[in-house]
């Protein structure tokens, strides 16, 4: 056992200063450092700024050995690593239930500030594994107009408003999460009546979109794996209700736009019969960042334009 946790101390300290040095050159503070290498040890590790998140199915003694190996091997301090218990159940793992007021801090991404908040959430307001992504949107979106479909805390927004976009529209039904946007907006000065949100179910908003709501260039369609929305008549499954949701984004395609499509279902298989209609070209291997090295990808991802 202690041979292990020897082989995990190497590994996060040589891929932590790895990592350093290939994301510094491009103003980016947040990254992966460990991604479950060893089964016996099944935890990510990831860095945001001078705070380092520890997260994964192990028990309290064993989250606290790891937190000291982590402390001393990325020369953080020790109220700066943060651990998360995170147990996978057949039901999931359920809602957050934050712990106290949001204690949100200060990232960079390609040059991009975002807030996070390492303590109250399961999710911390930024998937370090759409980083790659957020700096393609970033590169296309000068004049654009830009759909931001289950927003979230608008982080393809940002980097959509941070390229230029002439317009942008984020959708999602989270008061908390269109807040925090709001507030990733000011901190980058890209506050204006050019970037709108909508507090509306993006199910509902694909079934009927609002009058006047135009056209977009790009559309990004970034679902839940599951949900349960009170505004339809079932359960949304990614896999079963894809090509609806791509069908429905497409009718609010620009002649010559592009809808990326995501999907962090491990088991997700894009319908065949979508290809008849639509021309998919799939991105994820391009999409996935240095650090990201286990073995299942952690998101498909797809180009998706009409034919």
């Amino acid at each position: 056992m202690e041979q292990l946790y020897k082989d995990f101390e190497k590994l996060v300290k040589k891929q932590h200063d790895r990592q350093r040095r290939t994301f510094a050159p491009f103003d980016t503070t947040c990254f992966r450092i460990y991604d479950r290498q060893q089964a016996e040890i099944p935890v990510t590790v990831d860095r945001y700024g001078d705070y380092v998140r520890i997260e994964g199915d192990v028990d309290s003694a064993e989250m606290e050995r790891l937190k000291d190996s982590v402390v001393r091997m990325t020369y953080t301090e020790e109220d700066h690593v943060i651990c998360r218990q995170r147990r996978t159940t057949p039901g999931g793992e359920g809602p957050d239930n934050p712990q106290g007021m949001p204690q949100r801090i200060e990232v960079r991404e390609m040059g991009i500030t975002y807030l996070v908040d390492l303590w109250n959430y399961r999710d911390t307001g930024l998937y370090l594994d759409h980083a790659v992504t957020r700096d393609l949107v970033k590169d296309h979106a000068l004049g654009r107009h830009v759909l931001n479909l289950f927003c979230y805390t608008g982080s393809f927004t940002i980097a959509a408003a941070a390229g230029g976009a002439g317009e942008t529209l984020s959708v999602d039904l989270s008061n908390t999460y269109l807040s925090w946007f709001q507030d990733n907006l000011k901190i980058n000065g890209l506050s204006g009546p050019m970037h709108r949100m909508l507090r509306e179910d993006a199910l509902a908003f694909l079934e009927s979109p609002p009058k006047g709501t135009g056209k977009f260039h790009m559309i990004i369609l970034d679902p839940p794996t599951f949900s349960n929305s009170h505004r339809m008549d079932q359960t949304f499954s990614v896999q079963r209700d894809h090509p609806w949701c791509i069908q429905q984004a497409s009718l609010l395609l620009a002649e010559g736009g592009v809808i990326i499509f995501s999907t962090n279902y491990s088991s997700f298989r894009l319908d065949p019969q979508l290809k008849q209609r639509f021309i998919a070209k799939e991105i994820t291997r391009e999409t996935i960042p240095p650090g990201f090295t286990a073995k299942r990808f952690p998101h498909r991802c797809w180009m998706i334009t009409r034919r």
